[in-house]
């Protein structure tokens, strides 16, 4: 450290020798003056001890001799001043390490001793906390660059640059620092400024530098001050400064401005919400093009923080203007616009939207410019003068609504309500002449006086002239101010004066005398609202600025007028409001007993009237027959309406929209054209009368006094167009009280009218309603006479009822036969050239009674139809198309029965045939139309598969049969294929089957039948085989017979193939009795071949088929029979047949053939298939002959000791013994010529 004692500094220490506390000597100060030192509080970290810090220092070199005698003598000054060691000591031994630290020059330390002593030497005793104060400062502007630190707040500069001088009192001098004053997270700044810092006073006298906006979100590039002189008192962070030059790239380029800067740093939870720094220019007009993109500015200007403030005067109020073009503009006044760089906003501001010659105007809005999207908000809050409607001079309507909203690039602005959650958007617009007695006395409340008497009278009397003093009016009414002002406060909220808080002047506006003069009834007013109501964000009306139409949305009605009972209905909820309350709508026009719904409707309001160019109906209310609770008649909606209107709808005078007067022609209509009535509802026959062809033309007309419910006012003449049903009608229409629409009745000329353009003639009476064209008369059509009781005349058809209906009989041009029908339903359908007669209750007689028909007819230009059933005989022919000749019936689809007994008791039934009935040769030919027709056997039990049939009316006898084709493929089949392959294709022929249900649908191929229904017999011919089982049966010539119940007679002389598959088996000369698919009984021959060329015949005296299915059969061969295995063996007993083993089962006794004299033969038994080509009987080890004797073979021991064969014989005696025995098999040698018996291996 540099010698900071200086000669100056001794002179003090004279003085203070008598009061020494710590010892001269620096070796035993040092160890004094280290116990004041033990707690250090905020000057170390944790409160730590500098005793060590000190005396490490304190040993050093770094102070002469005359230092620390200098620092000894004035720590004894402190302690003889009462001076503790926190925090006195603690700083001063502070501020002396870190001026010897920080190498500062010695001749500041100096100047900072002299302060100190100064203020040690202020007296006995000095104020200690002024001397702690004094050097914690000096030690935290040395330590930390904190020029002032206190509860408010702390001010600190950014680097060391200052100088400590002495004169008349310390002082601090800085030069080109950063000032930066803090409190809490809120800060301020001053950069690059001079100045001079007075501890002791703790001011600061600052010279020039610049002041910014960073902390509320601008850079210094786009806004600044620049200070000249200015002073701040550094307990508290905030200061002013006047004669600042500020500049702003933002709104004033180049130009800046002259004018008040005040800062403040403030205990905010976030800087970029202070309103500091302020700045307010000297200057209170500026004119502003583009403050922000499409807005322009007149007035005066400050900033507080973010906002930018356009401010002004009582007389002169700061000035917001939008334009759009020559004729379109908004303008605010405020007293004060704060503008940011995202917003400008006022709570209070009057506005004026300019429409070309009118405006919108309103006295108190809250002004919200949002800059970056150019979106524009203006919003009523409904208090104070805010409570007042919009006035709308172009429209002539008032407006309450509470928010206004546009994009201003935009032509379009959006009318509505702020939103509250939940509610709807509610809206009313409402004429500037509107007057209801409601609303007048709503005004006057309970005053003894209308308070707008009241006002009006007072200017009357005040020369006429509108604007005045509050006092005066008090005066002149006798009301206490407080009184007169609530008054005038209400009268201000409604719109009809102006009232000036702070002058008192009031000035009352033409409104007032409107409704005051209205009352009287010397103005004309209106009933016109326009309540709109929406949900959601949807806009309750927008405002083109294009052409200035007023679009609303959410409208449901519109009362026009209340003495004529006059509404408007949108349909689609919008009205397009245009100059002076003229609109123009869809919907609806109630007046009276008459609607009128169409588009494009325009009410004048100047003619007070509507124009109807695009009427699409009017709908009518008349009076019914049946009264109400008070004996009035009821009024009833007439069921159908005039369409195609184009007309005028004269509401009242047009001087009388209030209807004070009463001017009895209206309301009235005009029409100036055609309009047509048509009968193309859905509940009139589903719109069968459409428009484009059935209508009633109505002449042009004029319906005046419109306001009631008569009858009288619904006639219109005109002429009925009915589509070529009949000519041109001309009539006049009338409400029909039937149905209540409107109609005519009318009755043809003698003549007649020609019917569907001369088709044929209709005659008697003709009624239009909603019930449609109807008639009651006679019809002459082709050969046919109908006399109809009623008759639904429609375009293309009519329907109706007949009493009587005649068809006479007609060989040519075109057939008819004869035919009488009574209590028909008429049905003619004219294109389609189908006069439909239906049955309701009686039968038709055909055929000069030979048919009866219960079913319908048709009758045509080229010939009668029908369908249903066609009774004949014992026989009924049903079809959904039959063409009945002069004497025949055809039918390309038709199911044929006949019966004995009645006709639900069948005998005989077929489907999906053509039919041709000849009544003339008494026979019917039918011919099947698919590949699988079935006929029906009900009695038999029976179906067929036959194509052609032939039906003998009187021999009550059917002939069946195939095709031709198919008859020719049975017959010439191929001679050369097998039998199996000729089956199988004779199996493709036409079949029989059985549907009994024990017979397994049993069926058989015929290609051949006659059935006599009335014995209910099928003679089937050509049936070449029946399989049955796993049989094959061919009849012997070709005749099957079905009785009742499905009986199939027996089939003799029959051939038996079994099994059908392998054929191993014959059996002919049967008698076979079939009783189902899988059943058959028989006996028959059966010839057996062995390996000789000459058959032996076996009778089988059974034939039947086991549960599996297999034919079989039993037969006895007696000894009679001589019957031959082969010519090696004879055979007697039972044969077996099985049809899936080729051999027969043998089970009887065979004897040998062979001669011995010692031996007689005996029958073996034996049960054993037979291969008749290698013959093996089975022998046992115990044989047996059919007697059941036993028989041995192979060697014997007589009793007398004799050893003899035996080859199938008896033993000699029956004791005797068996040597030796063979078994297994007897087989016969051919080339050896001998028996053998062994087993089947040595015997192959």
């Amino acid at each position: 450290m540099k010698r900071i004692f200086s000669v100056v500094a001794l002179v003090f220490v004279f003085g203070v020798l008598s009061a020494q506390v710590f010892p001269e000597d620096p070796e035993k100060f040092a160890r004094a003056y280290e116990k004041e030192l033990g707690y250090t509080g905020e000057f170390r970290d944790n409160a730590k001890s500098m005793s060590k810090e000190f005396s490490e220092f304190w040993e050093t070199d770094s102070l002469t001799p005359d230092e620390k005698t200098q620092f000894i003598n004035t720590a004894n000054i402190m302690a003889s001043k009462g001076c503790k060691g926190y925090p006195n000591f603690v700083a001063y031994t502070d501020v002396m390490l870190n001026f010897t630290r920080k190498d500062i020059d010695q001749g500041q330390y100096d100047d900072y001793e002299k302060a100190l002593l100064g203020i040690l030497n202020a007296g006995k005793r000095p104020k200690l906390n002024d001397v702690s104060d004094f050097i914690t400062l000096i030690d935290k502007l040395i330590a930390h660059d904190i020029v002032s630190e206190t509860a408010r707040g702390k001010w600190k500069v950014n680097n060391n640059s200052f100088l400590i001088d002495y004169d008349t009192e310390l002082k601090v001098i800085f030069d080109n620092v950063d000032l930066i004053g803090f409190k809490g997270v809120d800060s301020l700044k001053i950069y690059k400024t001079d100045a001079v810092f007075y501890p002791m006073k703790n001011t600061w006298q600052g010279k020039g530098g610049i002041v910014g906006w960073e902390r509320v979100g601008y850079g210094l590039d786009s806004i600044q001050a620049k200070l000249t002189s200015y002073s701040i008192d550094m307990r508290n962070v905030t200061y002013s400064a006047d004669s600042v030059v500020f500049t702003n790239s933002m709104f004033f380029k180049d130009q800046p401005l002259m004018g008040k800067l005040i800062d403040k740093a403030g205990n905010l939870d976030d800087p970029l919400k202070s309103d500091y720094p302020k700045f307010t220019s000297y200057t209170q007009h500026f004119e502003l093009v583009d403050i922000v993109p499409g807005v322009n500015y007149e007035g005066g200007f400050s900033i507080h923080g973010s906002s930018f403030i356009g401010s002004g005067t009582k007389d002169e109020l700061a000035k917001m203007t939008i334009t759009k073009n020559d004729t379109i503009s908004l303008e605010a006044f405020s007293k004060a616009f704060y503008i940011d760089n995202k917003m400008i906003v006022t709570d209070d501001c009057a506005i004026i939207l300019r429409l070309a010659e009118d405006s919108i105007y309103h006295p108190s809005l809250t002004f919200r410019f949002h800059n970056q999207i150019g979106f524009l908000e203006l919003i009523r809050t409904k208090e104070g003068m805010s409570k007042v409607n919009f006035s709308n001079s172009y429209h002539h309507v008032n407006m309450d609504f509470t928010w206004m909203k546009w994009f201003i690039e935009k032509f379009k602005i959006d009318f509505t309500m702020i939103k509250t959650p939940g509610m709807p958007n509610e809206v009313l617009f409402e004429s500037s002449d509107y007057y209801t007695l409601e609303r007048y006395k709503q005004i006057q409340k309970r005053d003894p006086q209308h308070p707008l008497v009241v006002i009006t009278g007072f200017v009357s009397a005040w020369a006429g002239y509108p604007e005045f003093y509050l006092n005066d009016l008090a005066k002149y009414i006798g009301y206490s101010t407080q009184q007169t002002v609530q008054m005038v406060l209400s009268l201000a909220y409604q719109g009809f004066l102006s009232y000036d808080s702070q002058t008192e002047l009031i000035k009352v506006y033409p409104e007032a005398w409107k409704m005051v003069e209205a009352h009287r009834g010397t103005k004309d007013s209106d009933v016109i609202q326009f309540y709109s109501k929406t949900e959601d964000n949807d806009a309750n009306a927008e405002l083109s600025l294009l052409n200035f139409y007023l679009k609303m949305e959410g409208v449901p009605s519109v009362h026009l007028s209340d003495s004529q009972s006059v509404k408007v209905y949108p349909s689609d909820q919008k009205i397009n409001l245009k100059k002076n309350r003229t609109f123009t709508f869809d919907g609806t026009i109630q007046a009276g007993q008459f609607y009128f719904y169409g588009s494009n409707f325009k009410f004048d309001y100047n003619r007070f009237m509507i124009n109807l160019t695009q009427c699409d109906s009017m709908k009518m209310v008349a009076e019914t027959d049946f009264l109400d609770s008070e004996g009035n008649y009821k009024p009833a909606i007439v069921r159908n309406k005039l369409e195609q209107i184009n007309g005028e709808f004269f509401i009242d005078e047009p001087m009388n929209k209030s209807g004070k007067q009463d001017f009895p022609e209206y309301p009235k209509f005009i029409s100036k054209d055609k309009t047509y009535v048509y009968y193309d509802r859905q509940d009139v026959y589903d719109r069968a009368y459409t428009r484009n062809k059935f209508y009633f033309e109505v002449d042009t007309f004029e319906l005046d006094s419109i306001e009631g419910y008569s009858r009288a006012n619904l006639h219109f003449e005109g002429t009925l167009y009915s589509g070529g049903i009949f000519p041109p009608i001309k009539e006049t229409l009338r409400l029909r009280k039937n149905d209540f629409s409107l109609g005519f009745n009318y009755d043809t000329p003698p003549q007649g009218l020609p019917l569907y353009e001369g088709k044929a003639t209709y005659y008697h009476e003709i009624d239009l309603s909603n019930e449609g064209l109807r008639g009651a008369g006679k019809i002459d059509y082709l050969t046919s006479d109908v006399d109809a009781d009623y008759i639904i005349f429609f375009l293309d058809n009519m329907e109706g009822h007949s009493e009587n209906f005649v068809l006479n009989k007609q060989k040519s041009p075109v057939e008819y036969p004869s035919v009488v029908g009574k209590d028909n339903t008429l049905r003619w359908n004219v294109e389609d050239d189908e006069f439909i007669v239906k049955k309701d209750t009686t039968n038709f007689e055909m055929y000069d009674g030979q048919g009866i028909l219960d079913g319908d007819l048709i009758v045509k230009s080229d010939g009668l139809y029908g369908n249903g059933k066609l009774h004949i005989e014992k026989a009924k022919v049903s079809s959904d198309e039959f063409h009945f000749l002069q004497d025949g019936v055809l039918a390309d689809t038709a199911d044929f029965d006949l019966y004995t007994v009645n006709v639900l008791n069948t005998d005989f039934e077929s489907d999906n045939v053509n039919a041709n009935i000849d009544f003339i040769e008494r026979k019917g030919l039918f011919r099947t139309n698919g590949e699988k027709t079935i006929w029906k056997f009900p009695k038999n039990k029976y179906i067929s598969e036959m194509n052609e049939m032939t039906w003998y009316m009187d021999q009550q006898e059917l002939e069946i049969s195939a095709d031709t084709d198919v008859l020719e493929k049975l017959e010439n089949v191929d001679e050369n294929i097998s039998p199996n392959e000729w089956e199988d294709i004779f199996l493709e022929g036409p079949r029989f089957t059985s549907v009994h249900p024990r017979q397994d649908s049993l069926s058989f191929v015929a290609p051949r039948a006659k059935y006599n229904y009335k014995d209910h017999i099928i003679y089937a011919e050509g049936v070449k085989f029946i399989r049955v089982a796993d049989a094959t049966i061919y009849t012997d010539d070709g005749n099957v017979t079905i009785e009742k119940d499905a009986v199939m007679r027996p089939l003799e002389n029959a051939k038996i193939i079994a099994n059908s598959t392998t054929r191993y088996h014959t059996i002919y000369n049967a008698m076979v009795s079939i009783y189902g698919k899988r059943e058959y009984t028989a006996y028959g021959d059966y010839d057996y071949m062995g390996n000789t060329l000459i058959p032996q015949t076996i009778h089988f005296t059974k034939v039947a088929v086991d549960a599996s299915g297999q034919t079989y059969a039993k037969g006895d061969i007696l000894e009679p029979d001589e019957f031959m295995l082969n010519p090696f063996y004879g055979f007697q007993g039972g044969v077996n047949l099985f049809a899936n083993q080729k051999d027969l089962e043998f089970n009887g006794g065979v004897k040998i053939k062979y001669e011995c004299d010692t031996s007689a033969a005996n029958w073996l038994k034996f049960k054993s298939f037979v291969d008749t080509e290698d013959i093996y009987i089975p022998v046992d080890t115990l044989p047996y002959n059919i007697n059941n004797s036993r028989l041995s073979a192979g060697f014997l021991l007589s009793s007398s000791n004799q050893v003899y064969p035996a080859f199938l014989t008896k033993k000699r005696n029956q004791y005797d013994e068996e040597l030796f025995t063979a078994h297994g098999f007897l087989n016969y040698d051919k080339e050896e010529g001998k028996y053998m018996i062994a087993s089947k291996e040595k015997l192959s």
